[in-house]
């Protein structure tokens, strides 16, 4: 009884962390600062890319790596989530 409670409080826990890292991107908006947007969500795993285009923009892609865990509980994974911004803006 004491280990089946124990592999549902760990299968719980796995669930509802999955899905909090997933629902902290619903707390952005087009048009967001790029440091509000940060403030919000974190600070990204890398900038994938930078570029000032034709127009005289900068152009910023920057990715973010989510934790999935999957019905298989000990085996997880990663999302990938990129996010734009032009001229510090997200677009």
């Amino acid at each position: 009884m004491k280990n089946k409670l124990i592999f549902l409080t760990i299968l719980s826990f796995l669930i509802l962390s999955g899905c909090a890292t997933n629902s902290k991107f619903m707390r952005l908006s087009l048009g967001m600062p790029k440091e509000e947007a940060f403030k919000a969500i974190g600070k990204p795993n890398t900038l994938r890319a930078s570029k000032v285009n034709e127009k005289g923009q900068t152009v910023e892609i920057y990715e973010y790596l989510a934790l999935k865990t999957n019905a298989d509980w000990w085996y997880s994974s990663y999302t990938q989530y990129w996010l734009s911004f032009e001229n510090g803006k997200l677009a």
